[in-house]
């Protein structure tokens, strides 16, 4: 029995050429911009148009390569909105992110995590591993003419919490490709995975990591995910539901191994434009916490610019402002022990169904 395991995950630009690319893939995806196709392409071309020449600028300072991909993720209220969406590609967080990167080195980190969680969990199961990204190669297509003669696939999203936008979007672009092969039949996937025992191990690990030897009653704990707009909570996206049920399981976890905070709160980052996005938002939360601060961004399964970027360098600035005197931005799973061991038991159990 041949198997393989891919990982999914969104990508981002690893050079100046896939610019355009990484732009024309993330606003034409349906689930990104909510219209039907025909305007969707046109909002595509207007960004773009707008974008382009900016991006490529800012990549070439990043040594032409780069982690964005939240930072360009909206959700659009029909056409109406199109000459908005613009005007907030154009302008919101340009300068800060421009900034960010360049303090970054210029270097994307999420596919060298990715290769590397790649080569250890390859150490472990009994199928070859793979990854793809859903707007930047290596793209789906690309993986599928890899494991087409396969006898199964296991493709794993590396979001733990279910979105149309992340997940469903990624599997269903994913099974596309799968059946233009005709081997979708041999495909199982997970739709979520952050009620996993040895993923929430993974998230205690690296939130004692960052704790080092202090005391965990000196500090307050803050659970940051990436936001979306309210509008697609309300019309029944599971992700907030489980990002605050993922919470539960740490805090529990957390108990097990008698670590205490003296508070732990739960706030939403990456927020752009006018529109009503999940509250709290991160940048006001950051003005009410105390003097002792580690953060943990639970979105996140592999460090990329919104964890290094945005969390450590952005909101670092702003809790210096506010008088935070320790803040510190844990890491996410890469390639810990037990987020091994935890796309090990999602692959075993995957075979058994």
């Amino acid at each position: 029995m041949k198997r393989a395991i891919v990982l999914m995950n969104m990508g981002g630009p690893n050079n100046l050429d896939e610019v355009e690319v990484f732009l024309k893939n993330m606003f034409n995806d349906k689930y990104i911009i909510g219209a039907p196709q025909p305007i969707r392409a046109l909002i595509a071309k207007l960004i773009i148009y707008k974008r382009l020449n900016i991006a490529k600028e800012n990549y070439r300072e990043l040594g032409g390569i780069s982690p964005i991909v939240g930072y360009t993720k909206r959700l659009v209220r029909r056409l109406q909105i199109r000459a908005l969406i613009a005007k907030l590609i154009i302008y919101k967080r340009l300068n800060i992110a421009k900034e960010n990167y360049r303090q970054l080195g210029g270097i994307s980190p999420i596919v060298g995590y990715t290769k590397r969680l790649v080569r250890r969990l390859q150490k472990v199961v009994d199928a070859d591993v793979f990854y793809e990204m859903r707007y930047t190669a290596p793209f789906a297509k690309d993986v599928i003419e890899k494991v087409k003669d396969y006898d199964e696939i296991y493709a794993i999203p590396m979001y733990p919490h279910h979105s149309r936008t992340t997940t469903l979007s990624s599997i269903e672009d994913f099974i596309s490709c799968a059946k233009s092969f005709k081997i979708e039949h041999k495909i199982k996937t997970i739709d979520y995975y952050y009620d996993n025992i040895f993923y929430n191990k993974a998230i205690v690990d690296r939130i004692k990591e960052s704790l080092k030897d202090d005391r965990a009653e000196e500090f307050e704990l803050v659970f940051s995910a990436h936001g979306l707009t309210q509008r697609v909570i309300d019309k029944g996206d599971l992700y907030q539901k489980h990002i605050l049920a993922n919470v539960e399981f740490v805090k529990d976890e957390l108990k097990r191994e008698n670590i205490n905070f003296k508070k732990i709160d739960v706030a939403y980052q990456s927020r752009v434009g006018p529109m009503k996005w999940l509250q709290p938002y991160m940048e006001d939360k950051i003005k009410e916490l105390g003097k002792k601060v580690i953060v943990y961004p639970i979105s996140f399964t592999v460090d990329n610019s919104e964890t290094l970027g945005e969390l450590v360098l952005e909101y670092g600035e702003l809790a210096k402002e506010h008088g935070i005197k320790d803040y510190r931005v844990a890491k996410t799973p890469n390639s810990n022990y037990n987020f091994i061991v935890a796309l090990k038991s999602i692959y075993e159990n995957l075979k058994l169904k």
